[in-house]
């Protein structure tokens, strides 16, 4: 279980170091990187969660409401942000994509996890 954590932890920490690098100091994609920093803690907390099955009801309630927030949050600065975001999609996808899976990431665990809480997935 460790292992899995560190892990997590630094998969987090590369999703917030790639998000650093979007923003591209400032004239780039900004909104990865405040999202980024959600990383580090997000990704272990949804090993944790998914590791032990029988957590309160409230850590599912947290990581829900916290990967919705996210989302909007960084759909709605995507959207400000757009001429940006279309730049960085278009030259530099090789960093922007693996940010996108590492993003990705945390929040498939989560609904794993919501999903097999509620007996809907078997894993």
């Amino acid at each position: 279980m460790t292992l899995r954590l560190a892990t997590a932890l630094i998969i987090g920490l590369t999703g917030l170091l790639v998000g650093f690098m979007l923003a591209a100091g400032g004239d780039g994609w900004v909104s990865p990187f405040w999202v980024s920093l959600l990383l580090p803690i997000a990704y272990p907390v949804a090993v944790w969660r998914w590791q032990t099955p029988l957590v309160a009801v409230w850590v599912d309630a947290i990581l829900g409401l916290t990967l919705v927030a996210a989302d909007i949050w960084l759909v709605h600065a995507s959207f400000n942000e757009l001429s940006y975001f279309l730049r960085i999609w278009h030259n530099a996808s090789i960093i922007a994509a693996p940010w996108t899976a590492i993003w990705i990431g945390w929040q498939i665990i989560v609904v794993a996890a919501l999903l097999r809480r509620l007996n809907l997935f078997a894993g």
